[in-house]
């Protein structure tokens, strides 16, 4: 490998990953999918990513220099590069911790510290880099001594990163029977493949196979996006069905519906429902005023009690607001869409 073909391949890596990423975001504002809190956790996904390739750009391949100006230079892109990715990783466990729960306070109380091994490693590398810079001729001559530290921890932090991101999906699917529609493997293996192509080949591959797990996350979501209520987050009715074909003896096969309807303001109705919403509960909207909760409460008696404090809530919060309540026992090895169409849901 000689320094012009390696800067070559590393600027066309660069281009092709800003490509995907350019892609991904147009698609994404185009489709108004990801919004609010967890379309800004993307977009910092994006951003991170997109600055990473950009940086992957400027790497320079040095071997056998005593110039420690250049040297210093270039360990300063390779230790952005690898600080980047660091930080994608991290933001990566963000963003799926936060499509899985929906919890702003999780995320704060869970991640407030998360960047204290990163900030270590970056003032490591500073320190290294300066030992470097005054040590004698010849401790310097290759720029892999100024960044090895920081490469070694920050792939240690990368790989812990990556394993609790399995540990969360695999908590998620312990404790609840609803699809997660995010796959880790399918942003890892892309990952760790570019890792591969970096070790045996020396290029900047590991960029590559971020913007492509990015890429596939955002099709995933796309998947779920079909199922989502636009006005309200809620899902559509079609999305009970669904889950059921893909979870077959997780129990959402047992799973009953209350209908709440108004003709009053819907958005109060919502914000009551999100906040009387059993675990292992799905909320649904069909039509302007008309809601659904399907969950794995069956009992008359605890079904009779949700729909009287979700009406007694809204009835405080909007004296004016009238809600109408049902629920229709479901038969045994009926399927989720008979069963809908039999309460008079449509499933569009």
């Amino acid at each position: 490998m000689n320094g012009f073909e390696f800067e070559i391949v590393n600027v066309i890596i660069g281009i092709v990953s800003l490509g995907i990423l350019i892609f991904t975001w147009i698609q994404n504002r185009q489709s108004n999918m990801l919004r609010d809190y967890e379309g800004r956790l993307f977009n910092a996904l994006c951003l991170l990513a997109a600055c990473e390739s950009v940086a992957t750009m400027f790497l320079t391949y040095l071997e056998d220099v005593d110039n420690k100006v250049l040297l210093a230079i270039d360990a300063f892109f390779q230790m952005t590069d690898g600080v980047l990715c660091t930080v994608l990783v991290l933001q990566w466990l963000i963003f799926l911790d936060y499509v899985l729960y929906h919890s702003r306070d999780h995320i704060r109380r869970t991640y407030r510290r998360a960047y204290v091994p990163i900030v270590i490693c970056v003032v490591i590398e500073f320190l290294w880099s300066l030992f470097n810079v005054v040590a004698p001729k010849g401790m310097s001559g290759n720029d892999a001594v100024w960044t090895m530290p920081f490469s070694l921890i920050g792939l240690f932090i990368e790989l812990y990163y990556l394993t609790a991101s399995f540990r969360l999906v695999r908590i998620y699917h312990k404790n609840n029977v609803q699809p997660a529609f995010l796959k880790v493997n399918l942003f890892v293996w892309p990952f760790v493949a570019g890792y591969l192509l970096l070790f045996f080949t020396g290029y900047e591959f590991r960029i590559l196979g971020v913007t492509v797990g990015i890429l596939i996350t955002w099709f995933r979501l796309k998947k779920r996006g079909r199922f989502l209520d636009e006005a309200t987050g809620f899902y559509k009715p079609g999305y009970l069905p669904y889950a059921e074909a893909g979870q077959k003896g997780r129990g959402m096969e047992e799973w009953s519906v209350m209908v709440f309807e108004t003709d009053g303001d819907a958005g109060v109705l919502a914000e009551v429902l999100k906040a009387f919403r059993p675990e292992n509960s799905a909320l649904m909207r069909s039509g302007s005023g008309q809601f659904l909760l399907a969950g794995s409460v069956r009992e008359p008696s605890e079904l009779r009690f949700i729909m009287d404090s979700v009406r007694d809530a809204v009835a405080e919060e909007e004296p004016g607001i009238e809600v109408r309540t049902s629920w229709t026992e479901r038969n045994a090895g009926e399927s989720a869409e008979n069963y809908l169409r039999r309460i008079g849901v449509a499933l569009d």
